[in-house]
């Protein structure tokens, strides 16, 4: 549990006094929506200029030459788009709309879907038996998944 003592008992006075702009559930998922597709669109175009077209995460296995597993690349990467999502929170300078923080949520989104692929393909590649095979029926999922949206199969209402 953490150490935190509550400081007020009724919540809903709480959120009217500091968090007044809370967003309904259908405006949440909108903007998950807008941001899994922004996500998509930004990967499209990154993941080849930085690993080629033939294999995905290639500029990832290359931490396999510098004694790390590629995951740890990636969680690198992660954390620096939390540290500037941080500087960002607490930075009074906000800078305009078009500014590369548009690409901060996709961003966030895409390394932390990398940092699962590559968990997987280490389960697959380094992990037991039973790891491998779990990680093979989660990644046959989620494909089959993908590919139906990709083919108008398969909607998110």
């Amino acid at each position: 549990m953490p150490n935190h003592k509550p400081i007020f008992d009724d919540i809903d006075a709480v959120l009217k006094t500091l968090w007044p702009y809370q967003l309904s559930n259908e405006d949440a998922l909108d903007l998950q929506l807008g941001i899994f597709k922004a996500a998509i669109d930004l990967i499209k175009t990154k993941r080849i200029g930085y690993s080629g077209r033939k294999i995905a995460l290639r500029n990832f296995y290359a931490a396999l030459g510098r004694g790390y597993w590629p995951q740890e690349g990636a969680y690198q990467r992660l954390g620096d788009k939390f540290s500037r999502l941080e500087q960002m929170q607490n930075d009074e300078d906000i800078p305009p709309i078009d500014d590369p923080l548009v690409d901060l949520g996709p961003d966030i989104t895409n390394y932390g879907v990398i940092v699962y692929m590559l968990t997987l393909e280490y389960m697959r590649n380094q992990g037991s038996e039973k790891q491998a095979q779990l990680a093979d029926e989660v990644m046959t999922r989620f494909i089959e998944l993908g590919r139906k949206v990709r083919e108008g199969k398969e909607f998110i209402e």
